[in-house]
């Protein structure tokens, strides 16, 4: 009965899990990557760093310009970084596949010899 109780809590948490990944590949991170991408978004990094490099003297400005976008080009760094490996996996499955089918394309055809 709590081997059974256990199995049901992993199997119901590995779902929530498997939910807030889904969240985060299908909502968040395609949020963030659009936002970092967006045209204006571009041209207020570079109007911010033309700032940054003209008023440097200011502390405060240089600090929260330059955490903002440190912090912005990590996480979007991560994201794209996160979304290569799972293209990469995808591709060595298709590759699996391909070569599956290739074999089995063979053997037709020798099969017919």
């Amino acid at each position: 009965m709590i081997v059974i109780t256990a199995r049901l809590v992993v199997n119901r948490s590995r779902e929530q899990l498997q939910h807030f990944y889904d969240f985060l590949d299908n909502q968040l991170f395609p949020r963030v990557i659009a936002y970092t991408t967006h045209h204006l978004h571009i041209i207020a990094l570079m109007m911010l760093w033309f700032l940054l490099l003209i008023g440097g003297s200011f502390t405060a400005f240089e600090l929260v310009g330059g955490n903002y976008t440190n912090g912005l080009s990590a996480l979007a760094s991560c994201i794209v970084l996160l979304q290569q490996m799972k293209h990469q996996n995808e591709n060595k499955e298709l590759h699996a596949q391909h070569r599956e089918q290739i074999r089995d394309l063979h053997a037709k055809i020798d099969a017919l010899k």
